[in-house]
């Protein structure tokens, strides 16, 4: 290139910049690599999420499958297999995914920070599509100063642990109400951990691992069972349990908790069987319903108590079954000589028999249709019309109490045997 040709193509660069003119416009089409620099620009495998308010936000992923989160140390992934179904999500306050075959990934750094609310939602929008949940590895979820919110919702089955290494802790969010609602199954085989916890299925919810809730903890089988399946182990640690199934809950395997107060009801076929651990101490009861089946109540370590009676209003019922089998230190009291003790009652109503296994006193109103089986050092049966304690076997009795007429509507009479033994004291009362 002579001078001559160089020095006009520098007069021109001159004046195309003095006109505001990029010289280098139309020559240059290579395509500069993308830089982002905030979390709500970033786009990985076409998907994109956005930090919004302390909620995470995904959508636009392409196919379909299912959805499993792993821990890579650093961070978070969400994949999705193209092997069950389709997954269409939807945007909302929090996490929401979107026909997707890719794995996203984020960084645990998003989710420091976070303030008063947060909300994570994991969700179907088409409830036919069977899309599965599964958690693997251990997720720890952010403190935060109010409790957050983790939804998932899904037509196919949730899975929150991995058996290859269960029990292991799954997922720590000390600081979330959890609600989980699934179409098909859910199976618990690791640790969760939660300020409250609601699970909800139509088929069976299976108990592998451990729930644990500071709050409560509600299970409800739509059309199947709540099931053991870690044999004596600890199913269930929260301060309120509620239960709720059609064709049995803890049928043939107790379900294990450690609890402060219980509901159970269970609908169609099947029986109702809770141990309280030793670790729980008293269990009280608020309502057991398993109409004309099998309810069996044990208490390893302390009280079996009425918790749905208060001041100044009449008796509640606590149980409703069949047959009735309970085992405690104590039923309805904590005194063993309860002739000079204050005691509420446990209020029940059985088509069939009772039997009641205990160290020391057990307070018992209702009906009782059938025969009743006592092993006790003190009893009180209390009914608001006759009492027929002839057809009630005891065992190491002590001390007895039989009060017919306790609605005070002046009928009710207690009817005994040919002989009646006890070695303390001895109270009967009738209209």
């Amino acid at each position: 290139m002579n001078i001559q040709k160089l020095f006009q193509i520098l007069h021109s660069c001159f004046h195309a910049r003095q006109a505001g003119v990029n010289p280098r416009q139309g020559l240059d089409r290579r395509r500069k690599r993308p830089e982002f620099f905030r979390l709500e620009d970033r786009r990985v495998f076409n998907a994109v999420f956005v930090l919004d308010q302390g909620a995470l936000l995904l959508s636009d992923f392409s196919s379909a499958g299912q959805l499993t989160v792993t821990d890579s140390g650093e961070s978070l992934g969400f994949r999705l297999d193209a092997a069950a179904g389709v997954w269409s999500g939807q945007l909302s306050d929090g996490l929401s995914l979107s026909d997707g075959d890719a794995l996203l990934t984020v960084d645990k750094e998003a989710f420091d920070g976070f303030e008063a609310s947060t909300s994570i939602t994991i969700q179907s929008q088409q409830q036919n599509i069977a899309l599965d949940v599964v958690f693997r590895d251990t997720i720890i979820l952010p403190q935060v100063t109010a409790p957050g919110n983790l939804h998932i919702t899904t037509a196919g089955d949730v899975y929150l642990g991995d058996l290859a290494s269960a029990p292991n802790d799954i997922l720590k969010a000390d600081d979330y109400d959890i609600t989980v609602q699934s179409g098909g199954s859910i199976s618990i085989d690791g640790t969760v951990q939660s300020e409250s916890l609601a699970a909800m299925a139509v088929s069976n919810i299976s108990l592998r691992g451990l729930l644990q809730a500071s709050n409560e903890i509600s299970l409800t089988s739509l059309d199947a069972a709540i099931v053991d399946g870690n044999a004596a182990g600890l199913n269930i640690q929260t301060d309120d349990l509620q239960l709720v199934s059609k064709t049995g809950t803890g049928n043939g395997d107790a379900i294990e908790v450690s609890a402060g107060t219980l509901t159970a009801r269970n609908s169609d076929s099947g029986s109702v069987q809770i141990v309280q651990t030793a670790a729980g101490g008293d269990l009280t009861v608020h309502l057991i319903e398993n109409m004309g089946r099998d309810v069996q109540l044990t208490v390893e370590a302390g009280s079996l108590l009425d918790g749905n009676d208060s001041a100044g209003t009449l008796a509640a019922l606590n149980i409703a079954a069949g047959t009735l089998h309970l085992t405690a230190e104590h039923v309805g009291a904590h005194a063993e000589g309860i002739l000079t003790s204050a005691a509420d009652p446990l209020e029940i109503q059985l088509t069939g028999d009772l039997f009641i296994d205990v160290d020391g006193a057990a307070w018992i109103s209702g009906t009782v249709l059938g025969s009743t089986d006592l092993t006790a050092m003190s009893v009180s049966l209390q009914s608001d019309g006759d009492l027929d304690f002839s057809t009630v076997t005891s065992h190491g009795l002590v001390n007895l109490q039989l009060s017919a007429d306790s609605d005070n509507d002046g009928q009710g009479s207690v009817l005994l045997g040919d002989s009646l033994t006890v070695s303390g004291d001895l109270a009967l009362r009738g209209a």
